[in-house]
């Protein structure tokens, strides 16, 4: 590699190892023209229009979406395996991002490993989102990803948060007004009956059977 590109690793580069980063944001006249020679030479891996992939150490995906310098929250079934414990264990991750270009980006680059990443874009997602920041990542509060897997019909992750703490249970009320996805249903109906086994709810045997299945299950490895 010739110098003048080491250099421009060094100081342009250096602290975006093992992330994805967009041309635009780096400060430097020619990093257009360096950055496309150092995809040809297999220094830097282009990712998309734009993106690129600045390799680090070897890694997986937790170790990616820590190292990666792109605003994103883990969200629904992968933020509530994160709270209850990996109770139920999946090998897809539930991201939102804020930036659609980088949604895309990230989508190709995992795609590309074979990590099944799902990915949407929402450009206020740092707004809207309640998240904390836990071990490097941006995780979507517990209430918040219950209330979303309720909604994607996901009970039993919804249950094992829901049915863990009675602050959580209260908190999740201000949720109490979604509803159930491809339903009329709300979630107060079904956290209720859920939590309170109220038999005589106003709710379709079939979401019934699903949560009877899911509060049975969060039971019974309590």
């Amino acid at each position: 590699m010739d110098r003048y590109l080491k250099e421009f690793v060094r100081k342009a580069l250096g602290k975006w190892k093992g992330s994805l980063i967009k041309v635009n944001f780096i400060r430097h006249e020619n990093a257009k023209e360096y950055m496309n020679k150092l995809a040809k030479e297999g220094e830097i891996e282009r990712v998309a229009w734009g993106w690129y992939y600045i390799p680090g150490k070897p890694l997986n995906e937790p170790d990616f979406l820590r190292k990666d310098r792109n605003f994103k929250v883990l969200v629904a079934q992968t933020a509530a395996s994160f709270w209850n414990g990996d109770f139920i264990h999946r090998n897809v991750y539930f991201i939102v991002v804020e930036d659609k270009s980088y949604g895309k980006a990230l989508e190709t680059f995992a795609k590309k490993r074979e990590w099944n990443f799902r990915i949407d874009a929402n450009k206020n997602a740092r707004k809207k989102i309640g998240f904390v920041r836990k071990n490097g990542l941006n995780i979507e509060k517990p209430t918040e990803s219950a209330a979303l897997c309720a909604q994607n019909w996901a009970f039993t992750d919804a249950f094992s948060i829901i049915l863990s703490s009675r602050k959580i249970r209260t908190e999740i009320k201000d949720f109490y007004w979604k509803r159930v996805s491809g339903t009329n249903i709300r979630l107060g109906q079904i956290i209720n009956y859920g939590v309170n086994h109220d038999k005589n709810a106003k709710i379709p045997e079939k979401l019934k059977e699903e949560i009877d299945e899911a509060v049975e299950k969060v039971m019974e490895f309590a």
